[in-house]
């Protein structure tokens, strides 16, 4: 699937009017919507679901560039085939555009990047369109 097309799916899935039912709407599954707000309340990253929300959107809504992973091993498609990030906070996004897992930036860990280089897949980084980045910034955004 080519990336506009994965954007394209993600904001035709977004649901809902308020920040949290949004947020419901794009994930993978509940279960792994449930089981990453737990993660990042327990580490301290985020203080609620809320605050998980807004700074996922926060990424979404500014987001000019992408990470894109072409895998050669195509059961690896469940790690992500978009890697957006600003300001130190990073969001994967499937294949079938919905969210895999949103995060802060952790320096000491391998790179979303180099995983995949190291795996043989096809990295490169694309300019999400214009048009695109405006309904993102809408959907997303703060106003």
């Amino acid at each position: 699937m080519e990336a506009d097309t994965i954007i394209e799916t993600l904001i035709a899935q977004t649901q809902g009017t308020d920040v949290l039912s949004k947020f419901a709407s794009i994930w993978t599954s509940d279960k792994f919507r449930i089981k990453h707000i737990a993660k990042r309340v327990a580490s301290g990253e985020v203080v609620d679901e809320f605050d998980y929300a807004e700074k996922t959107f926060e990424v979404m809504a500014r987001a000019d560039t992408m990470t894109l992973v072409d895998p050669v091993n195509q059961s690896l498609r469940v790690t992500g085939k978009i890697q957006i990030e600003i300001d130190g906070w990073v969001v994967l996004i499937s294949e079938e555009g919905k969210i895999v897992t949103s995060y802060p930036a952790y320096p000491n860990l391998q790179s979303f990047e180099k995983r995949h280089q190291e795996n043989g897949d096809f990295v490169y980084e694309k300019q999400i369109d214009r048009k695109y980045r405006a309904i993102l910034a809408q959907l997303f955004g703060n106003g």
